[in-house]
């Protein structure tokens, strides 16, 4: 009877395993295909990131360059705004500078003036008295050779 029920049990075991065996690998096979569809999925959704991503990296850097082109094109007015005040700084330093000498050559002609004056004067005032001291000079002698009238 033992042996009867090894038999048993080993046909039972060989039915079971007939019937388990394509069972596991009918699951194994599934499993497998599951895992086959799910990297595909992974892949696309990857593959779509990417595109994604690369769709939202071209615009990351299109507005970036903009920014920068915008921050460049800033800095290029504020230069120029900055070459122009000193442009202008200059222009009305030289402006000052142009009336400060016109002013001090204004101020030396003028007293080139008062100074030429003044010597066309004292020219004249020296001709005045030596005129004036000559004619005294010519009175004096004249008296001097004239015979005096006291003295008779």
């Amino acid at each position: 009877m033992l042996f009867k029920k090894g038999a048993e049990v080993a046909m039972y075991e060989t039915l079971f395993q007939d019937q388990v065996v394509p069972e596991i690998r009918c699951l194994q096979k599934e499993r497998i295909e599951e895992e086959a569809w799910a990297q595909e999925k992974k892949e696309k959704q990857l593959d779509s990131k990417r595109v994604i991503s690369a769709a939202a990296k071209w615009e990351r850097d299109r507005k970036t360059v903009r920014k920068k082109r915008i921050a460049t094109e800033q800095q290029i007015a504020i230069a120029r705004s900055r070459e122009q005040e000193k442009m202008t700084g200059r222009r009305e330093a030289q402006k000052r500078a142009q009336q400060s000498a016109k002013e001090r050559a204004n101020k030396l002609t003028t007293a080139r003036k008062v100074v030429e004056e003044e010597a066309r004067t004292e020219r004249a005032r020296s001709e005045r008295h030596e005129a004036t001291r000559r004619a005294w000079l010519k009175l004096r002698k004249d008296a001097d050779q004239r015979p005096s009238n006291n003295s008779v």
